[in-house]
């Protein structure tokens, strides 16, 4: 389900994957005095803070922008404030204003402003989006040595959103920001312990473990995190990492979902993503083919390459839409110039069928290679089989083997059968 990392203070400052975290920079800390800003507005993941935390979804953002307006106009200077404004700003999804306060606290250096501004970056929320914008502030805040600042920046280079791929440097990064994060989570800080629950639900930076995900996540969401709930709900839901449990699944799911809803009314892509996925799937609502199909446009047309790719499937198979290949042809083609390795196979399927497109297998395998590129089992089976048949490519069997191989290697069923059959043709 996930698009990015979808974690943090809340699906707005901290979006799919992507958390903030405490600064510890070379700069001078920020010694204003205590206001009562800091009292409406303080992050968790904010060391500099002067009060305790105030959860996203729980800030008041009446009261904060109240009081951080005029703790702004007593103390101009403090990149602690402009930042906590910022905050109130987004909690009221004024997402514009919110970027031009988070842009003064980000040139004083500030990590946590930096983070905030940067997911507005990639979710083009109150700026142009901008995933490149994105990574060079993620960086700033990396290179302060800030966690968080370390743990996103590596998910951008994990993805190659903005910047070329690189694995290897995204699992350093992961690893580095790896101790902040453990120790923020024990001081219960519910942004690490959800992005803990995401690092060990993918494995970034330690070894895949569903159990220790879910112990993380209800961290969190006991703490009433809303994100945390609902990752919590989902895992009930799938029986990843405990047993599965609809009721506690409902539970969760039922409290996360105002957060959801609000967010996602807000026209945070993220959460209309998340909205589209529990009214496909049913998980705290009652499931609901129009709900899914509107949801997934909003964010599809925000550029969100996996609920496009969603999307076109949803015109595939005619599901709270009339059946319409054509748009399934271009929703696919828009994920699939994105990068997106589901977009990229479901384009090669409908090239292959000639599905709401003129039939052609050159094109197909095309497609099918630049998933497999990326390592897709899916993509790596059918390029075998496109070179086993000569499919829009020249047959070759070798090449269908290596292919298969790859495939087969990472459990698929349909490549490890292919694979048999071939070396028992060659064997004979």
């Amino acid at each position: 389900m996930y698009r990015k990392a979808l974690t943090g203070a809340g699906v707005f400052c901290a979006a799919v994957l992507i958390l903030l975290g405490p600064p510890r920079a070379a700069r001078a800390a920020d010694n204003t005095p205590r206001t009562d800003c800091d009292t409406l507005a303080a992050a968790s993941f904010d060391q500099d803070r002067k009060a305790d935390g105030v959860l996203f979804e729980k800030i008041d953002a009446k009261r904060a922008l109240d009081a951080c307006r005029q703790a702004t106009m007593q103390y101009p200077d403090s990149p602690r404030l402009r930042f906590q404004l910022g905050l109130a700003y987004e909690r009221n999804g004024n997402f514009k204003d919110a970027a031009a306060q988070y842009h003064k606290a980000a040139e004083a250096g500030y990590a946590p402003a930096q983070n905030c501004l940067a997911s507005l970056y990639g979710r083009g929320l109150g700026v142009r989006q901008d995933a490149a914008q994105a990574v060079e502030l993620y960086r700033k805040a990396a290179d302060q040595g800030n966690g968080y600042g370390q743990y996103n920046l590596g998910f951008m280079i994990e993805t190659g959103d903005g910047v070329e791929k690189n694995p290897a440097q995204a699992q350093s990064l992961f690893q580095k920001a790896l101790p902040w994060l453990r120790e923020a989570a024990g001081q219960g800080d519910s942004s690490a312990q959800n992005v803990l629950g995401v690092m060990y639900s993918h494995g970034y930076g330690v070894e895949k473990d569903d159990a220790q995900a879910a112990a993380w996540y209800r961290k969190a969401a006991e703490q009433g995190d809303a994100y945390g709930q609902y990752e919590l709900g989902i895992l009930y839901e799938t029986g990843r990492g405990l047993a599965k449990d609809a009721n506690q699944a409902g539970v969760w799911l039922r409290k996360a979902l105002p957060w959801v809803r609000e967010a996602a009314g807000q026209g945070d892509p993220d959460a209309q993503h998340f909205l589209g996925y529990l009214y496909r799937h049913g998980y705290g609502v009652e499931q609901n083919d129009t709900q899914t199909t509107a949801w997934y446009r909003k964010a599809a047309e925000q550029g969100d390459a996996q609920a496009q790719t969603i999307l076109g499937i949803l015109y595939y198979a005619g599901r709270g839409v009339s059946q319409d290949y054509a748009r399934a042809v271009m929703w696919f083609s828009k994920a699939a110039e994105q990068g997106n390795a589901y977009g990229q196979i479901w384009l090669g399927d409908m090239y292959r069928l000639g599905y709401g497109v003129k039939k052609d297998d050159t094109q197909a395998a095309a497609w099918y290679r630049k998933a497999a590129d990326q390592g897709h089992p899916v993509a790596q089976d059918l390029l075998g089989s496109a070179y086993s048949r000569g499919g829009g490519v020249e047959k070759d069997d070798a090449q269908a083997a290596a292919w298969y191989r790859k495939a087969a290697a990472q459990g698929n069923t349909a490549a490890q059968k292919m694979l048999q059959e071939l070396e028992k043709t060659q064997s004979q």
